[in-house]
């Protein structure tokens, strides 16, 4: 992966974690609600994950194919792409999905997002402690 792109990968997903923790923290746990929990933090995490979606379609070209040609690091990425498209599905059921799942749908996307920074983490270190 080109260093542009790696410094875009991890900047677009430390700002949406980081934004999308602090919202659930604010929102979800009433702590610091005015800093926290207001729609500026949400607006942040937004735009920050249509970008992640942008590095996502740029990463998948190039990145993803070469390492299902070198049979690298397989299970931590195919997990990652699979939390990936659920964070996305179901971030876009928060905005259009009916009030009948809402409550589901939220509990689904942060329990996602807290587990996917992790594996992200995992996946992206791995090359270099091996080196």
């Amino acid at each position: 992966m080109p260093p542009w792109q790696r410094h875009l990968t991890w900047f677009g997903l430390a700002l949406c974690a980081l934004s999308g923790s602090a919202y659930l923290i604010g929102h979800e746990f009433n702590v610091l609600v005015q800093q926290l929990g207001n729609h500026s933090i949400l607006v942040v995490h937004g735009v920050s994950a249509a970008l992640v979606i942008f590095i996502l379609g740029a990463v998948a070209t190039v990145h993803i194919k070469a390492g299902l040609v070198a049979r690298k690091s397989l299970v931590s990425g195919f997990t990652q792409l699979f939390a990936l498209v659920l964070l996305v599905a179901t971030g876009l059921l928060l905005y259009y999905g009916s009030e009948e799942i809402r409550e589901l749908t939220i509990l689904s996307h942060w329990i996602l997002g807290l587990f996917f920074m992790p594996f992200f983490i995992f996946h992206a270190t791995r090359k270099i402690r091996i080196e």
